[in-house]
């Protein structure tokens, strides 16, 4: 697990902070899509701009914490920089056999597979974790680099 338990660890890049009322339940942390209509739901739509929930500090929110549909969800566009981001419920990331990362239909880390047909340009993270990482009943923060 992280050491901190903000979305954000560093950055050497500006994120851009956006709002939107979520469409169902969403975990800060998670990858999100905006739907166009001033909603955002979790999920990944496979473009290059990777959206992800923020804790909101003034509501008291950490990592993991949920906004509940209809809830106005803080999110940032991020380009690079350290963030923590939530590995599926089921996965198991062993840094020292693969370090990337994927981006599920739900808005999850998945661990690169190519055999199960993930491709270099779907990586959208690399793990800065050290040990391996079992998410194992609820999905597991981890710390990544953005790709």
């Amino acid at each position: 697990m992280p050491a901190t338990s903000k979305v954000v660890r560093h950055s050497r890049h500006e994120f851009v902070k956006h709002d939107g009322e979520a469409d169902g339940a969403i975990y800060a942390g998670q990858i999100i899509v905006e739907n166009g209509d001033g909603t955002v739901s979790a999920g990944s739509d496979g473009t290059s701009r990777l959206l992800v929930a923020k804790d909101d500090r003034e509501r008291g929110m950490e990592i993991l914490d949920s906004y509940s549909d209809g809830d106005n969800v803080i999110y940032l566009a991020v380009s690079g920089g350290g963030v923590n981001l939530l590995l599926a419920d089921g996965e198991t990331l062993d840094p020292s056999a693969e370090n990337r990362l994927v981006a599920d239909e739900n808005g999850f880390l998945t661990v690169f597979d190519s055999d199960a047909g993930d491709e270099e340009a779907d990586v959208v993270a690399i793990t800065v974790e050290d040990e391996t990482i079992e998410a194992d009943g609820e999905p597991e923060p981890i710390s990544v680099e953005v790709a």
